[in-house]
């Protein structure tokens, strides 16, 4: 759902959907909906505005408590007391994980796993500001 002068920083596709994360200059753009003909949500940041957030973290440790489990990033995105949050898990003991979850007022309302997905990159852009919101740092 990127333009043609966007880079595309995470695109997912679920079974009816399409999300998409994309860099132009200093701008993110998040983009959701029906595959790539109809975007249905579009939120645009400069990374300061409070509209777009970044988390890299790691998840869990080994039995030994040495080392983690995975690494997570992930970026919320705010439209309308909505957040859509992108995440892509790296497992040291099974397949990477991708999805997309969606919260109104705190409340999940979805959790869809990407079908096909392509994040290179996604650490985020460095000028989008670092996630401050706690209950935005867990598992997804």
């Amino acid at each position: 759902m990127c333009k043609s002068q966007e880079t595309a920083l995470f695109d997912c596709s679920t079974p009816d959907k399409v999300s998409s994360i994309c860099q132009n200059g200093k701008q993110v753009a998040f983009r959701y909906g029906w595959w790539w003909d109809r975007t249905e949500v579009e939120v645009v940041s400069n990374g300061h505005d409070g509209r777009a957030h970044r988390n890299l973290g790691r998840l869990g440790s080994n039995s030994n408590g040495i080392g983690s489990l995975a690494h997570q990033r992930s970026m919320r995105f705010s439209w309308r007391n909505v957040d859509f949050i992108a995440f892509a898990t790296k497992w040291n003991n099974r397949p990477p994980d991708s999805g997309l979850v969606i919260e109104k007022d705190g409340v999940q309302l979805s959790n869809l796993r990407c079908r096909i997905t392509r994040h290179p990159g996604f650490d985020g852009p460095a000028f989008v500001d670092d996630e401050t919101d706690r209950r935005h740092q867990g598992v997804y």
